[in-house]
């Protein structure tokens, strides 16, 4: 068992008794936790096992998992089974040992106790979310009391047009590459603000380092930040809004490269003349010239029971599946899309609740469109995009796939019933 600073707790076991009994968990203060509200699955090492009471019952089910609230470091909890009448027994107890207070910490550690892969979504809509959550919530709300670093190098655009914020994470080697391609762009030179938000503490001395000598080199003016937290995806972007001064804001991943100058006015443009839209997003290429993203939508996988996002034609030559022009979708990346500040303000920025850095987009998409501002991608204006590095250095494969699971459960338990209308409404 478990415990976070907020005092839930994560408790973990197995019980195998007879059917007319009843089981729970029992809390130092009287509480009864009944094991029927567990998340309840067979582990095959209990059902290899030789224990009378897991022959008897076969050992189906037997392993629990639970979020157990108002639990604090040093608490005890007994499981104890009942007939229902005067009989009662102790079974076992354990005592609360701290869980990890950073949220992806914590999460890993969680994940170290095994679950059915392909009941992955049952287990963290009934115990992991519940308990990240608030750890989220903490780390989040801490943010206000840190100090923020602001670095100019060159002198900004007097009244930028737009904000250009590009949040780095775990690598930095983009950044060279993409401003020689910002400073071939005599537009975006005269009319855009760049800002990168440095959101790892390994890149603020490299980029101490390096800044000044990008600069030099390609007489680009750019703000780099550091608000002495790494923030997440989310974070990350609402970091640089605080910093930025244009009324029209670009998010771009910082391994998102213009294909040639003149790409950023015809995105405003579009902003501007469609009142009715909300974000607005290019056409991206993978490396080798075909689909990478030409808008989102929302697939139930069936394997997991979660809606997913998805990149339609992803991987296919644009001249077959993309018409030209705006054409609008239930959702868009993230990886590089234009929106106003006064919209972004009105559903409260870019949401922080999701671990690391996924359905971020979607989820600010839902958002507006609760409002009535739909999603469009521009397909005329193309940029090629690497996808996914720094989401690839988090970790092992088992891991990133609970990252993505966990945060399409959020994204389920916010939007499960909008996501499931526009679906239909689509297909009719």
């Amino acid at each position: 068992m478990a415990c976070t600073p907020g005092g839930d707790a994560f408790v973990v076991g197995w019980v195998a008794h007879d059917p007319a009994l009843t089981a729970w968990l029992e809390c130092a203060d009287g509480r009864r936790l009944p094991l029927a509200s567990a998340f309840r699955f067979t582990r095959q090492d209990l059902v290899d096992s030789h224990h009378p009471a897991l022959v008897r019952t076969r050992a189906v089910d037997a392993a629990f998992m639970m979020a157990v609230p108002g639990v604090a470091d040093g608490a005890r909890l007994r499981l104890v089974l009942s007939d229902g009448g005067a009989r009662t027994w102790w079974v076992s107890d354990a005592v609360a040992h701290p869980l990890p207070p950073h949220p992806v910490a914590a999460f890993k550690a969680m994940m170290e106790r095994f679950s059915p892969r392909g009941r992955l979504v049952e287990r963290f809509t009934k115990v992991d979310s519940a308990l990240l959550a608030p750890l989220r919530a903490q780390q989040c709300a801490a943010w206000s009391q840190l100090p923020v670093d602001v670095h100019d190098l060159g002198v900004p655009v007097a009244a930028p047009q737009v904000s250009i914020i590009v949040p780095l994470y775990r690598r930095m080697d983009f950044v060279e590459p993409q401003l020689l391609k910002f400073s071939r762009d005599p537009w975006l030179r005269a009319h855009a603000e760049i800002i990168y938000v440095v959101d790892d503490p390994t890149l603020v001395e490299p980029m101490l380092l390096e800044a000044a000598a990008w600069f030099d080199l390609y007489q680009v003016p750019f703000r780099w930040v550091w608000g002495h937290a790494n923030r997440g995806f989310s974070g990350a972007n609402n970091l640089g809004v605080s910093v930025a001064r244009a009324d029209r804001l670009l998010f771009l991943n910082s391994d998102v490269f213009p294909t040639e100058p003149g790409w950023l006015a015809p995105m405003l443009e579009v902003l501007a003349q469609r009142p009715d839209l909300g974000l607005v997003a290019p056409l991206l290429l993978h490396t080798d010239g075909t689909v990478q993203h030409a808008g989102m939508t929302f697939r139930w996988a069936h394997d997991l029971g979660v809606w997913t996002n998805i990149h339609p034609n992803q991987g296919l030559d644009p001249a077959l599946c993309v018409p030209p022009g705006v054409r609008e979708h239930p959702t868009v990346t993230g990886a590089c899309v234009l929106l106003r500040r006064g919209d972004l303000a009105a559903v409260g920025g870019w949401d922080t609740g999701y671990l690391i850095g996924d359905f971020e987009d979607s989820d600010l998409c839902l958002r507006l469109r609760a409002r009535g501002l739909g999603c469009a991608c521009l397909n005329d204006v193309r940029l090629t995009h690497l996808e996914r590095q720094s989401f690839s250095s988090l970790g092992d494969d088992g891991f990133r796939h609970a990252v993505v699971i966990l945060n399409a459960v959020r994204q389920q338990q916010r939007w499960g019933e909008a996501i499931a209308e526009q679906v239909k409404g689509a297909s009719v």
